[in-house]
């Protein structure tokens, strides 16, 4: 980290100086980020996996956007029932497209008002997670084989998906988009040299 907040012998702290602990150790994380690493919309260690006929599930991973580290936490379910071609002869190609997200969490906390009283129970804002979401962005519906939907620019997609009205018939990564680490860039540069 390039900043650090320090304290001395009996000193009191004041809350933004706990909350610069935090907010320094984010921004030295997205200063690698940004400008070591300088990915500018990638995912790592997410995983599509299909569940069910027309469901699929992604592992919890990240998503670097433009420098900032967004985190997803929990296994994420997904239906894609309501994309399934009518006609039996036609299938259609999905993208899941992970987006970057941010939310404020209030948590009650004891607040002592300013004249001397019993503390009041208050909802306060206590974290400021980044996460992911996703969107669905579909092709086209006809006889196959239909083309894979083209991602706009600056969206990542994490894998694309083929279903007919069979359900899902395939799921293929979005490799474009996968963040390669530095083991594997290293195994790359070894074979070239």
């Amino acid at each position: 980290m390039h900043k650090l907040v320090e304290f001395t012998y009996a000193e009191m702290a004041s809350p933004q100086d706990f909350s610069n602990i935090g907010i320094f150790g984010r921004e030295a994380v997205d200063g690698i980020t940004g400008t070591a690493l300088a990915w500018p919309n990638h995912w790592g260690r997410m995983t599509v996996t299909q569940i069910s006929t027309t469901q699929v599930s992604i592992t919890a991973g990240e998503l670097y956007d433009d420098g900032v580290v967004y985190r997803m936490d929990d296994l994420e379910p997904i239906d894609l029932q309501s994309y399934t071609p009518y006609v039996v002869t036609d299938d259609r190609w999905l993208a899941i497209i992970a987006r970057p997200a941010t939310e404020t969490v209030n948590t009650l906390r004891g607040i002592e008002p300013l004249v001397e009283s019993v503390p009041v129970e208050t909802s306060v804002p206590k974290i400021n997670r980044r996460y992911v979401t996703f969107v669905i962005q579909a092709g086209l519906i006809g006889p196959a084989p239909q083309p894979k939907p083209t991602v706009n620019a600056g969206d990542t997609a994490v894998a694309y998906v083929r279903i007919t009205t069979a359900g899902i018939q395939e799921v293929v990564p979005g490799e474009n988009w996968r963040i390669k680490s530095v083991y594997e860039l290293d195994g790359r540069v070894t074979v070239l040299e």
